[in-house]
């Protein structure tokens, strides 16, 4: 399977780029026929419900490096869930 990276960046008034991200979609068909951008999602649960979001990366080779360890291995990340159990500061 083909897997891609999106660039995303918000340009402000000015012209100057703030915080890009990347995403990383495959093509998917609707009925076989409308072709369609299928993100790879990660669920957030909150108080009462969880909700699915693109997972977003803060740099392309980390994208490349969750499609290689995660995507190419098989794992579904339409079933994974990441909760942080843990803080730690650095003093």
């Amino acid at each position: 399977m083909k897997y891609y990276i999106d660039h995303n960046q918000y340009f402000d008034e000015r012209g100057v780029g703030k915080d890009p991200y990347f995403r990383v979609y495959h093509i998917r068909k609707f009925l076989g026929l409308i072709p369609y951008r299928k993100f790879a999602e990660e669920t957030h649960c909150g108080m009462c419900d969880c909700y699915k979001t693109p997972i977003n990366f803060k740099s392309e080779e980390l994208a490349e490096t969750f499609i290689k360890e995660v995507l190419c291995a098989g794992i579904k990340t339409e079933t994974t869930q990441r909760n942080i159990i843990k803080e730690v500061t650095c003093s």
